[in-house]
């Protein structure tokens, strides 16, 4: 359901509401499917209570947000304060406007034992989950076999970080045996003086920071750091 919305980016601390609104949304409906049986699933990062989170505020402001408050907020206004946004398809990645319902933290923890929810259920026997156990059986196959957190997640159709997450154990820990899944340390590359040098000349003649990133292998805040002197100023 995907639509790309061709504008240019908003700086979010002098945003209008209607800008932010905009661009919420267009954050949101980016990582929703559409399923037959009405909810819209959230494709996102999924965080360990099983909600879809969205990052938004830009660098400065930034701040994560549970995916289904900022369905509500987008189609159907402000939350009040000390109010939780409850589903009554009681399936927590889904952000459907029309699944969508206020209630107060009593009314939230009632809704939660009528529908028989509670906090000691693992895996496919709670209700958000989007994964079964043979799901996760099959994903651990793929890992011994040499298969990335990427890759994974690509086929099952989740976060690279949720896919990490099971690979590690942090997520459906309690299902199949890791013991065969290798275990690669990333290789962490140490910043020399030749190395800033080299930095700093290339970019005295014009190279951008992001291939300079991927020739050297260190991350866009580190050579940032670098070519703003925030870090080897002694360095020329």
């Amino acid at each position: 359901m995907a639509t790309k919305i061709s504008r240019r980016p908003i700086r979010w601390a002098t945003a209008t509401k209607e800008e932010k609104l905009a661009r919420m949304k267009e954050l949101l409906y980016k990582r929703v499917v559409k399923k037959r049986n009405g909810c819209w699933d959230f494709i996102g990062y999924i965080n360990k209570w099983g909600y879809g989170e969205i990052h938004i505020g830009g660098k400065v402001n930034a701040s994560h947000h549970n995916a289904h408050r900022i369905s509500y907020i987008v189609h159907k206004g402000e939350i009040p304060d000390g109010f939780f946004v409850c589903h009554s398809c009681d399936n927590r990645v889904c952000c459907n406007p029309e699944h969508l319902f206020l209630g107060t933290p009593k009314e939230n923890m009632d809704d939660m034992y009528q529908k028989g929810r509670n906090t000691h259920l693992k895996g496919e026997a709670c209700s958000w989950a989007t994964l079964k156990n043979e799901d996760v059986l099959k994903m651990l196959k793929l890992f011994e076999k040499g298969f990335n957190a990427s890759q994974v997640a690509k086929k099952f159709n989740i976060s690279r970080a949720h896919a990490r997450d099971i690979k590690l154990g942090k997520r459906w820990g309690h299902i199949g045996d890791r013991s065969k899944i290798e275990k690669v340390k990333p290789f962490k590359k140490i910043m020399t003086e030749s190395i800033v040098k080299e930095i700093k000349e290339k970019f005295r003649n014009g190279v951008r920071i992001c291939d300079i990133c991927k020739e050297y292998g260190f991350s866009r805040s580190t050579v940032d750091d670098i070519k703003k002197e925030r870090t080897w100023r002694h360095v020329k």
